[in-house]
């Protein structure tokens, strides 16, 4: 078996940090960013929630009718 080491060989180099570093950006100060606010999907969230709430509700006291017996049947 051979084992695998974990140093570079004698003839291979490793970059310097300074050649590997990305340039850093300015932000750009024109123009759209793309972010903005979006009435309709505001909206659409409210009804998605207000929906899932009522959905919940009612599962609850239909599941709470099935099985709570206040009477026994003959």
């Amino acid at each position: 078996m051979n084992p695998t080491s974990t140093t570079p060989s004698p003839g291979s180099t490793t970059p310097s940090p300074q050649s590997t570093a990305n340039p850093t950006q300015a932000p750009s100060t024109g123009g759209k960013t793309g972010q903005h606010f979006d009435a309709a999907s505001f909206i659409g969230g409210i009804v998605l929630c207000a929906g899932l709430a009522a959905i919940a509700y009612f599962g609850f006291k239909f599941y709470k009718a099935r099985t709570e017996r206040n009477y026994h049947t003959l």
